[in-house]
């Protein structure tokens, strides 16, 4: 697998039909040929546009960097922005992060865009107890109360594509932030919601997903940063040991104190 990958979305997306709970934009991604990413996006009550490293839609010929322009042909695009993401793995650990999502809302109403990223193959790292954290951070401007913005980490021991739900499947999340009434006085709002972690265990090569939903008062616009990762976990009998340990060390300082 590559240990960096960089991909960017320039979006314009078809205007919604109507408003529906962000829940029922499904993107659906399978297998792409001779491709590990996999990029999603659907504003709902739009169809979903699907693109594939190297494939159909990538405007950057180099292997593991796309650019991806919506040919809806709106003339009036409900969002307009910007979104790049990229993977790393190290000895220990490996990351599925989206970096300055930009988005605005160019209409009159409340907006809901829903984003995917799938990559398959990571084999870092390997065991029974693998940590997947899921982080969530950004800014809103202009936004209304009740706006929001929720991501998603799956993990998937079978390797599939975009898998978000069954067998084998681990999510860590959902992390969401919900707006306050920016003011005329006050239009911007920051937030870096807590960490998520969830345990899944693989003994081969796993998938990652990021979903990403974002809903926005008309005007409003969003710059979010998101990333999902993994890393090994201590086994419980390492854990175990460790504090067995420090029982040890503690019964050992209590005995001398007494006899001091």
């Amino acid at each position: 697998m590559k240990t960096f990958m960089n991909i960017k979305l320039y979006v314009a997306a078809l205007a919604a039909a109507a408003i529906v709970p962000a829940a029922s934009a499904s993107i659906v991604i399978s297998p792409g040929t001779g491709t590990s990413m996999a990029l999603g996006y659907q504003e709902t009550g739009s169809s979903q546009v699907v693109v594939y490293d190297n494939q159909t839609g990538d405007l950057d010929g180099s292997v593991g960097n796309m650019s991806v322009q919506d040919s809806g042909g709106s003339a009036s695009p409900d969002y307009t922005g910007t979104f790049s993401a990229y993977t790393t793995s190290t000895s220990s650990s490996s990351i599925l992060q989206g970096l300055q999502l930009a988005f605005r809302n160019n209409t009159g109403s409340t907006q809901t865009m829903t984003i995917e990223v799938t990559e398959v193959g990571f084999t870092v790292p390997q065991g029974s107890n693998i940590n997947l954290l899921n982080e969530l951070s950004g800014t809103l401007t202009n936004a209304a109360v009740g706006n929001s913005i929720t991501f998603s980490s799956y993990a998937d021991n079978t390797n599939g594509w975009g898998t978000t739900s069954g067998p084998g499947v681990t999510q860590s999340g959902p992390a969401t932030y919900v707006a306050a009434a920016s003011t005329p006085l006050n239009p911007l709002q920051s937030f870096a919601e807590p960490t998520n972690t969830s345990v899944f265990a693989t003994n081969g090569s796993y998938s990652l997903t990021d979903v990403l939903t974002i809903t926005l008062a008309g005007g409003a616009s969003a710059n979010i940063s998101d990333t999902t990762q993994t890393s090994a976990a201590p086994e419980p009998a390492s854990v175990a040991m460790l504090g067995m340990g420090g029982a040890g060390l503690l019964l050992v300082r209590r005995r001398k104190i007494a006899k001091a």
